[in-house]
């Protein structure tokens, strides 16, 4: 198989119109840097192709206007993010896409993502893996529930994520946020069971009862075929304090106290109040928990790019992670000039438990729409 260049590599490209250059131009053109700034040389052609399967539809119009039908992916509507991990493995860049053409219903996205799926698993050497892919999805995102062919954030989202220290990865988001409250917790149970972890999610349901919602849940699967998962939970108006708990139980009392000094760092004054929205994830590996995270609005937590850009650099150096990385991407998305008066490319920022060192990751908007 023959595999694409990056869309700044090329010369014409069908998704360029005569009124202007593509978002998936622009992004193409913004990964194409990324690679050797993040050490990503070896798997480019993977992640080139990667990304045209999934996004070269979605993202098919001009940047900074919104697309014909908006996506829950951001704020303003646009249906792509790129994200930036960093931690004492080094550092993860991830893409995330609403996929399919604008206007088509929930129901042929979803029998397209699913084509896509199949495509990703055979891309990424985890054929292996594809049947309990697909039964999950069709068990949680069943084609045919008029409940979620009407909910407007659609089934699936799709995405890939690369490091130059693990294998390549590719991620199959499942929305949760659609039927009746007792059968979105339903669903999270049993995909909780089928990954192995009912015990550890059943302790997590009973503290979260009345204080998050259901959100989503992911599968993230390896180029080795090996599958793990995250279940995603929200809230709005949490103190920090219930956060720091909920960390603490999850992520032992060394992630507790590591969520304290974030929230204090980024949050500054701001933290002595509930939080406007919150994130809270669980992530799943072999039939046994493996991290707890803690995941801030951007545009909620800042008042600007400038003031995130400033408060996210001193966290990371406050916990000895190279924050020059960080420094560089955000100076690369936002061409040098990141917002002084909005938070517009920060959509959402993070730490998560683990080894050593938390994981800071930062979610970016790359061409936030206009107004």
């Amino acid at each position: 198989m023959v595999l694409p260049p990056l869309p700044d590599e090329q010369g014409a490209d069908p998704s360029t119109s005569a009124d202007g250059p593509s978002l998936y131009r622009l992004v193409g053109a913004q990964l194409a840097r990324l690679i050797p700034l993040l050490g990503l040389q070896a798997v480019r052609p993977l992640l080139a192709r990667s990304y045209e399967l999934v996004c070269r539809e979605s993202l098919a119009f001009e940047p900074g206007h919104g697309p014909l039908s908006p996506s829950r992916v951001n704020a303003d509507g646009t249906p792509f993010q790129l994200s930036l991990a960093l931690g004492a493995s080094g550092a993860r860049l991830q893409f995330l896409c609403d996929t399919g053409a604008p206007g088509r219903s929930t129901e042929s996205r979803l029998a397209s993502d699913r084509a896509r799926i199949r495509a990703l698993a055979q891309l990424f050497g985890a054929q292996r893996a594809l049947a309990s892919i697909e039964s999950l999805v069709e068990q949680l995102a069943p084609a045919t529930n008029r409940a979620l062919c009407t909910d407007d954030a659609g089934a699936t989202w799709l995405g890939a994520a690369f490091s130059p220290r693990h294998p390549s990865r590719f991620k199959v988001y499942i929305n949760a946020k659609w039927g009746e409250q007792t059968t979105r917790w339903a669903r999270l149970a049993t995909f909780a069971g089928r990954l192995g972890v009912s015990d550890a999610w059943s302790a997590l349901r009973r503290m979260v009862d009345g204080e998050l919602e259901p959100l989503g849940v992911a599968l993230v699967v390896s180029s080795d075929a090996r599958v793990a998962g995250r279940i995603y939970l929200s809230g709005y108006g949490k103190p920090f304090a219930y956060l720091e708990a909920l960390a603490g139980t999850c992520g032992g009392t060394r992630f507790e106290r590591q969520l304290r000094r974030y929230g204090q760092t980024l949050l500054r004054d701001d933290y002595r109040y509930p939080t406007r929205s919150v994130v809270c994830s669980l992530g799943i590996g072999e039939r046994a928990p493996t991290d707890f995270k803690v995941e801030l609005c951007g545009h909620c937590a800042f008042d600007s790019d400038v003031q995130a850009l400033g408060r996210c650099a001193q966290w990371l150096r406050s916990v000895a992670v190279d924050a020059v990385v960080y420094e560089q991407v955000v100076a690369l998305l936002s061409a040098g000039a990141p917002s002084s008066s909005a938070a517009t490319l920060h959509a959402y920022v993070g730490i998560g438990s683990g080894r050593g060192a938390p994981e800071s990751t930062f979610y970016f908007n790359p061409a936030p729409a206009v107004g």
